[in-house]
């Protein structure tokens, strides 16, 4: 047993990073996590919290900041709950995901010796193509980390500058109106094809029309607002363009978040897919089917599953908008739906699960379908 309390300072430095990203250092051969340390640092460090296989920790001083270190350029950096490595190096960053990725496999995967292939980079800031916000009479932003405080913004660093743009015009609405009722808005932008989708959460919210009234004045890009799941003003959904894809987003399907690195991704999957108009493929928790689609373009037949019932309804829309046939979305849980494919020839699968990722079910089937 460690003879390590909480308050008890100590001199250390930092070794390593954990799966979060904080900093990783040894006393007396117990490991401490230190908040937002990097590799090599070096200073006064106080214990916060003491468990049996480990404590952590936050440095009060440095004698000697990391070479990775550097100066957030989010002024609401540190309260904010949103991001993590604002303080790190973006190389350093990749290098540390890259990593992380790699001692995953070994240690949980069992795949020892695993060679990652580099890291495709992205932009650092300003990339985000969706948004959620907490409102509270005229405060507006994310919660703090670990807590229900809301952080107040007036424009966040990692959303694309259009999404700024419609959080000012948000921030003047609920200061003109700060008894306004909205509890929470998804903010949506189609990078390619400049529009947007608006959708409010509000049980008390009872100023629809001058919320319509202000949000589109002098933004034609607003194209779909939706108050507490009802479509209130526009089509109810924004287009977007990807690879000679067209296709539709509504306000609670999925779409990657980050629009140019999803060019790179898709490209990839294409790629490893290599479908050559012979194979047929397997698209697991397939979305609003822009993937299937893709992979249509090149193989014999596609076969998309997806549990949401909005998302299945606008795949077979995007199939009909591009006149793309050799594809069937089906409507279920993937883990039920499965099964049921087992005497087809799947040459390829796709997976691009939720967080929680797949179960053990689906993993077996797949094992069975021996995809090439």
């Amino acid at each position: 047993m460690t003879g390590i309390k909480v308050d008890d300072i100590y001199n250390v430095i930092i070794l390593g990073q954990e799966n979060e990203g904080n900093g990783i250092c040894k006393i007396e051969d117990f490991v401490v996590f230190i908040d937002g340390g990097l590799i090599g640092d070096k200073g006064d460090i106080i214990i916060t919290e003491i468990h049996k296989n480990y404590g952590r920790g936050r440095f009060l001083n440095y004698d000697i900041y990391s070479k990775e270190r550097i100066s957030p350029p989010c002024p609401y950096y540190g309260e904010c709950g949103g991001c993590d490595l604002q303080h790190q190096d973006y190389q350093a960053q990749l290098t540390f995901k890259q990593n992380k990725v790699s001692q995953t496999l070994e240690h949980i995967g069992g795949l020892k010796n695993n060679k990652i292939k580099k890291i495709i980079s992205s932009e650092a800031y300003f990339y985000r193509n969706k948004v959620t916000l907490k409102i509270e009479g005229c405060k507006l932003g994310f919660h703090k980390n670990k807590s229900n405080t809301l952080i107040d913004i007036n424009k966040c660093f990692l959303c694309d500058n259009k999404i700024n743009i419609v959080i000012e015009k948000i921030r003047e609405f609920i200061i003109k109106f700060p008894n306004n009722g909205i509890n929470e808005v998804v903010i949506k932008y189609s990078l390619i094809k400049d529009e947007m989708i608006i959708s409010l959460i509000g049980s008390q919210f009872k100023l629809e029309k001058q919320f319509i009234e202000h949000i589109i004045s002098n933004m034609t890009e607003i194209k779909t607002i939706v108050i507490n799941n009802k479509i209130v003003y526009g089509s109810g959904f924004i287009n977007g363009e990807l690879l000679n894809l067209n296709y539709r987003i509504a306000s609670k399907t999925f779409f990657q978040v980050n629009s140019k690195q999803t060019l790179n991704l898709f490209n990839k999957i294409l790629e490893y897919g290599d479908l050559s108009n012979r194979e047929i493929a397997l698209d697991l928790y397939c979305g609003t089917g822009i993937i299937s689609l893709l992979l249509a373009k090149s193989g014999k037949q596609v076969i998309g599953i997806e549990v949401i019932e909005e998302a299945i309804s606008l795949a077979n829309e995007n199939a009909k908008l591009n006149k793309i046939q050799n594809v069937e979305f089906i409507l279920g849980k993937v883990e039920n739906i499965i099964p049921t494919l087992l005497k087809q020839n799947i040459d390829v699968v796709i997976l691009d699960p939720p967080r929680g990722g797949s179960d053990n079910k689906t993993l077996d089937c797949i094992i069975k379908l021996s995809p090439k």
